[in-house]
């Protein structure tokens, strides 16, 4: 589940939630400017929100 209330969400749930695969998952954050994960395997909340939000997939 995608809790974006909680500072930091984890890959495998941003994964699950686009239902992308994690080469996705890092290709977008390479090409696409999807938030980089801060500490591995986490990327902050508030910029994951934005970027889902701006691309209306929230």
């Amino acid at each position: 589940m995608l809790d974006l209330n909680k500072p930091v969400v984890l890959d495998k749930d941003i994964m699950a939630f686009l239902e992308i695969s994690q080469p996705t998952l890092y290709r977008w954050t390479k090409e696409r400017g999807f938030p980089k994960a801060v500490i591995r395997g986490r990327r902050p909340s508030k910029h994951v929100k934005a970027w889902l939000e701006e691309r209306g997939l929230i």
